[in-house]
């Protein structure tokens, strides 16, 4: 019997050791894929804000004025641009949240404004449904704290996912002011 239980002993220990070696390997990876998520991020965002500016400087008139359908076409590449910008900033915002680095730049931002900025920039997800994006955030709100990028990121998503599965109606924002007593 103790043979038997030293050879058990011999292949539960060898079966620890493949799995301990398999797990670094696997940590090692996680950290190499990591590693290229954000240098591939990086990489992308540069010309993308040249594509950006770009088109935005044409529909401001750098090189004069402009056809309509033109200008139309310019600030679907600005948004879309704009929206790829957004998913970048979230993979690397993935990888902050997993090692526990990101940090918030809270600050005074209007969301009346934001909201408006987001709804027009999302406009052209419409494509031809028969849908509505209504800002409801009233004017005389005041100024939230808040992280500008975090805050728009989030409504690009809320946004973006009611646009899709929404096939016509409205979707609307708003917001209010509720105090504590």
């Amino acid at each position: 019997m103790p043979l038997l239980l030293t050879a058990w002993q011999a292949q539960l220990q060898a079966s620890f050791s493949a799995l301990e070696t398999k797990n670094t390997e696997l940590q090692r990876l996680d950290k190499l894929k990591d590693e290229f998520l954000a240098n591939t991020s990086h990489e992308l965002r540069t010309p993308l804000n040249g594509i950006i500016g770009i088109a935005e400087s044409l529909i401001d008139g750098a090189t004069g004025k402009l056809p309509e359908t033109t200008n139309f076409y310019l600030a679907l590449i600005s948004s879309s641009g704009k929206r790829l910008s957004s998913l970048i900033n979230d993979i690397l915002d993935f990888s902050q949240l997993k090692h526990k680095t990101l940090e918030l730049q809270t600050k005074s931002v209007n969301l009346r404004e934001i909201v408006l900025i987001i709804l027009k920039l999302s406009q052209p997800l419409v494509g031809t449904k028969n849908l509505q994006l209504i800002n409801s955030v009233a004017p005389e709100l005041p100024p939230i704290a808040a992280d500008e990028n975090r805050l728009e990121q989030i409504l690009y998503n809320l946004i973006g996912n009611a646009i899709k599965f929404t096939e016509s109606g409205t979707v609307e924002i708003s917001a209010a002011l509720i105090t504590s007593h």
